[in-house]
């Protein structure tokens, strides 16, 4: 049962990560600021590939069920701890 919500959660992630990705990415902003939506997207997909990948090949591998969950967790939590910091330093 936790190996299935584990996967779901995984596949959640899947399509924020690449709902974010596209967003950052074809977001035709202002050439002067494209290097930071290359930046960020660069950021999310490490984030992606240090939470939610590892969860879900732990998941796979039927092993650590519970440390799995918890960085499937990981990725909507840190993604929203990050996109919190940014608001908060805009003027």
């Amino acid at each position: 049962m936790m190996q299935r919500a584990v996967y779901i959660l995984c596949a959640v992630d899947l399509a924020l990560w690449a709902l974010i990705l596209a967003a950052l990415l074809l977001s035709g902003s202002d050439p002067a600021t494209a290097g930071l939506d290359t930046a960020a997207a660069a950021a999310v997909t490490i984030l992606f590939a240090l939470t939610a990948l590892p969860a879900f090949l732990l998941a796979r591998a039927r092993r650590a069920l519970n440390l799995s969950l918890g960085l499937a967790l990981a990725f909507p939590g840190a993604f929203t701890l990050l996109l919190i910091g940014v608001a908060v330093s805009l003027p």
